[in-house]
């Protein structure tokens, strides 16, 4: 419903205002009783937000202080889950994570062991080592392979430390040539 401030809406609004209040006042008259109902607060759902159920203000705009209860929360979770991970479940936004740990001085879970990832990057990962290690093999430089691979630098960076993957020290000349598609090769 939206307010509107044209004359004859108001005039109506008013119109139904007294309707209801000559209701209410018969039904007084002959012997009604009003009643006051207790005010229903909505629970947050299980997984939303701390902060977004309420803004951290009640109805009638007072602050109401949830950091000892969330701060509780996120240390909890930071156990056994990693920053986004803690951020989908508690619904609260990473800036915000960074700063509660930072202000309590924990860190979040960091699976950083090959031993620890997900099986399936394992898997995805062994593939991408075979590539690698074949391209070098070849001859390409880490750049060159990089492109072949189509992954960031990041990734790439990872799986040759992780597996252990060292590329020799090519002569300048060579370093820049373009790469090498599997066109060019008969299989």
């Amino acid at each position: 419903m939206s307010i509107s401030l044209e004359l004859s809406t108001i005039q109506y609004n008013s119109l139904q205002s007294a309707i209801i209040n000559a209701q209410v006042e018969e039904y007084l008259r002959k012997g009604g009783e009003m009643t006051v109902l207790p005010a229903v607060w909505d629970q947050p759902k299980e997984g939303t937000s701390i902060e977004s159920s309420f803004n951290g203000r009640t109805r009638d705009g007072r602050y109401v202080r949830t950091e000892g209860i969330q701060d509780n929360l996120v240390r909890d979770a930071a156990k056994t889950l990693n920053m986004n991970q803690v951020e989908k479940k508690l619904g609260v936004h990473h800036s915000k994570l960074a700063e509660i740990a930072k202000r309590l001085g924990f860190e979040f879970y960091k699976a950083s062991k090959l031993s620890e990832r997900i099986p399936d990057v394992m898997e995805a990962d062994l593939l991408l080592v075979e590539r690698i290690t074949a391209l070098r093999d070849v001859g390409l430089s880490r750049a060159q392979v990089m492109r072949q691979v189509v992954i960031g630098y990041e990734k790439f960076q990872r799986i040759l430390r992780e597996h252990e993957i060292d590329f020799p020290i090519m002569p300048r000349h060579l370093r820049y040539k373009q790469t090498i598609t599997t066109s060019d090769y008969q299989l």
